[in-house]
């Protein structure tokens, strides 16, 4: 994997969706504490339960976000995650492995509260940030709901249809054994 120089580093974080709104001051402040990374595809960066410290942006490779086998979403360069870890010191809510190598930058709490201090209204652009993905995530589960509702309704319809033409007919035969038994 090869080297992010400075300026790249800084050119990836201020077009990644996460970073774009903030001021290029604030980007290059945040760019000096990243720790880069590298991991193997399939590697377990993060595990559901742990405590979490950092955040992780993605300078190269692709990832997922998943429970044990359910894969919820798979992000590509210039996503982040872990991201909820800057704010507070609760566990990781989802396990996160990569699916290729990958070459992370990694956003410490501590690292994050020194650039803050500095630039306090990036607190509120995180928890602007953070709702809208909130929201967003919300929308997405809705919608996977919606789905599997649907789903389920048409199962329900086609096995009662099912049963309603295997009752017909298991009515139509005992009629024909009845009738049969008269003559």
């Amino acid at each position: 994997m090869t080297f992010l120089s400075p300026q790249n580093l800084l050119d990836s974080l201020v077009h990644s969706p996460f970073f774009e709104d903030l001021p290029k001051n604030v980007v290059e402040a945040l760019c000096k504490k990243l720790a880069i990374v590298e991991y193997q595809a399939n590697y377990e960066v993060i595990n559901k339960g742990d405590l979490g410290h950092s955040m992780y942006i993605i300078l190269s490779g692709k990832v997922k976000i998943h429970d044990q086998h359910l894969t919820l979403t798979e992000l590509n360069a210039g996503a982040v995650f872990g991201e909820m870890a800057l704010i507070d010191n609760g566990t990781r809510s989802m396990s996160v492995s990569t699916i290729t190598e990958c070459q992370l930058g990694v956003l410490s709490r501590e690292d994050f509260y020194d650039v803050m201090k500095n630039y306090p209204d990036i607190f509120k652009y995180l928890i602007s940030t953070l709702s809208n993905r909130l929201r967003n995530q919300n929308e997405v589960l809705l919608n996977q709901y919606r789905k599997r509702e649907n789903e389920l309704t048409e199962l329900v319809k086609a096995r009662t249809e099912e049963l309603e033409k295997r009752n017909n007919e298991l009515s139509d035969a005992l009629e024909e054994l009845r009738h049969s038994q008269v003559m």
